[in-house]
């Protein structure tokens, strides 16, 4: 093929050798057009070669030509066993990827690779609030222990008969981001798991669509999933119906879809605890999807990875067959970075697109400050790499990040505060106004009085001139996120949930709504049962405290609901009165 194999008599030789001919191709090619450049990946092992029939064989070879598949292009990655024998013998900086499972080789190998000018990412170095996705596993720093040791747990429960698992952890640890841009990676690397031939993949939230069960649907008809093989949203959508009725017949059916591809599908259902954010006893649909996500698991065709709040991960026994699926090696808890993943995360992107930090005798280097502080305060990731990215924007062209900048943006925790508030300062009063209603439509609270974010229909959001203007400025200022499905009926949620906790603002508007949003967030199971329910009578508000709040609700915010909940208030207000007038006929008679 186009590969070259090369023979040292020491790792040290074969590490120099390796840096000179990166950076010497670099150099030659830096002249070059981005798309003409050539650029080589390398990979270093230590073990026995053998020459037989004119060709060279061997364990090491093998693991040199994949560790080969993992370097980046300009990039150098070796085993470590090589990094051992040269760690004092050669000035670089090594980082650890983890241990990787590799293609026709036994166990896993522990990967480190050498960071490289050659290897510099031409992409934004930092990615602000918004979650990593796959493709961006080059700008997805200080997480590589983390995503070797959950693809491996993954791995471990297919190997058991049920492919699930449920990464959890704090708000903004990065959960999305891992595994998007981690496991998902990691498995779409060509030969990441023994014969499979291609890795479809899907993504859904559970609040996407009007029930859950659909949203699955939906996500299973993308092209990146089983849309790629030519099914469409009624079949995807007979699949999961059957999953649900029929789990032991999964198998079969999946077989026959993804077997003759030599194809394995993943699929991804970020923020899980979105089905814990109400009472899910009261929603039989929950369970459903349960009983669907672990037919899929236990396929042997269907790899799941969900994501849930740690706050949330003592309720699973709340919905039937989801504390059983995350059991044992069926959870992974992912932490806080540690300090020196904090520092790959500040550093390595600014070293990756040739960005300098400041230097001063009085203050020191602004790296160690940034890394000092983030670990001081225990700074989320979203606020690390928000900052980061606003000190970047703060440089312009001069590529370098200043002390001064730092200090304009107010430190971590007034960098997203003060993006937010310079964005609503310059909008015209009138349009000011229509935050409030913009932010209680974008945040709900669950029964045990947590604050959660949702997604809202842009339609529902947008209903004025004014709160239209908000909502496209919030958008463009990346504190607002906005996601079309199919029928391009998009929807808005906010970039992070830091944002409810961070942004004065936005916190105090939420206590000051406490009690009007639990009371939303109470009708919204009321109504959604009302509608399961073909709208019967039977599953109307009764007379009583509840119909009065929701009274209270419509008269103080109906432009802000939606039009079932509407409806489901005012029929539930007719029975009450046609009930009423009966019962005083009947004392007239």
């Amino acid at each position: 093929g186009d590969s070259i194999y090369a023979e040292f008599i020491s790792p040290v030789e074969a590490v120099r050798c390796a840096i000179d001919v990166q950076l010497a191709l670099h150099d030659i090619e830096s002249a070059r057009a981005e798309g003409e450049r050539m650029r080589w990946r390398i990979g270093i092992n230590l073990g026995d070669v053998m020459a037989e029939e004119g060709a060279v064989v061997g364990d090491g070879v093998n693991v040199a030509a994949r560790l080969e598949a993992l370097a980046r292009p300009g990039g150098v990655c070796l085993s470590a066993a090589v990094a051992e024998h040269v760690r004092d013998h050669v000035e670089v900086v090594f980082e650890d990827l983890g241990r990787q499972r590799l293609k026709n080789i036994g166990r896993s190998i522990q990967v480190f690779r050498i960071p490289l000018p050659s290897d510099l990412d031409p992409a934004p170095p930092y990615h602000g609030l918004v979650p990593f996705e796959v493709g961006e596993s080059s700008m997805f720093h200080g997480r590589a222990r983390a995503v070797a040791e959950a693809t491996d747990r993954l791995a471990r429960r297919a190997a058991e008969g049920s492919a699930f698992l449920l990464v959890y952890g704090a708000s903004g640890v990065g959960k999305s981001s891992l595994v998007r841009a981690g496991i998902l990676s990691a498995l779409l690397r060509p030969g990441a798991v023994d014969g499979v031939a291609r890795w479809l993949w899907s993504a859904l939230r559970p609040s996407g669509a009007p029930s859950v069960q659909a949203a699955l649907a939906a996500s299973l008809a993308s092209p990146e999933g089983l849309g790629g093989l030519g099914m469409g949203v009624a079949d995807a959508e007979a699949l999961v119906e059957a999953l649900a009725a029929e789990p032991d017949q999964s198998p079969a059916r999946l077989r026959a879809i993804l077997e003759g591809a030599r194809a394995r599908l993943l699929l991804i259902v970020d923020q899980l605890e979105e089905l814990l954010a109400e009472d899910p006893r009261r929603d039989p649909g929950a369970e459903a999807f349960v009983r669907t996500l672990a037919a899929l698991a236990g396929s042997g065709f269907v790899w799941v990875v969900a994501t849930m709040r740690g706050d949330f991960y003592h309720r699973c026994s709340e919905i039937a067959g989801l504390a059983e699926l995350r059991d044992g090696l069926g959870s992974y808890e992912l932490l806080p970075p540690s300090p020196s993943e904090v520092g790959q995360i500040i550093r390595e992107p600014a070293r990756r697109a040739g960005l300098r930090f400041e230097h001063t005798e009085e203050e020191g280097r602004l790296d160690d400050v940034l890394h000092g502080d983030a670990v001081r305060n225990s700074v989320p990731l979203p606020l690390l790499s928000f900052t980061m990215a606003s000190l970047h924007a703060a440089a312009g062209d001069s590529r370098r990040l200043s002390f001064a900048d730092y200090r304009r943006l107010g430190g971590f925790e007034g960098a997203i505060a003060k993006r937010a508030e310079e964005v609503v300062r310059d909008l015209p009063p009138n349009v000011v106004g229509a935050l409030p209603a913009v932010i209680r439509a974008l945040v709900t609270i669950g029964a045990d009085g947590t604050v959660t974010a949702r997604a809202t229909r842009q339609a529902d959001i947008a209903t004025t001139p004014e709160r239209r203007t908000l909502v496209d400025t919030l958008v463009s200022a990346r504190l607002l996120v906005v996601d079309h499905d199919r029928d391009d009926d998009s929807e808005l949620r906010l970039a992070h949930e830091a944002l409810t906790t961070h942004w004065p603002r936005a916190r105090d508007q939420i206590q000051a709504d406490r009690e009007l949003l639990t009371i939303r967030a109470a009708l919204d199971i009321e109504v959604q049962r009302w509608e399961r329910e073909g709208r019967s009578a039977d599953f109307l508000l009764p007379a009583g405290r509840r119909l009065a709040e929701a009274e209270d609700l419509l008269q103080q915010r109906r432009s802000e609901l939606k039009p079932l909940l509407i409806a489901f208030i005012d029929s539930s207000r007719t029975a009450r009165d046609r009930a009423a007038r009966r019962a005083l006929n009947r004392l007239r008679s």
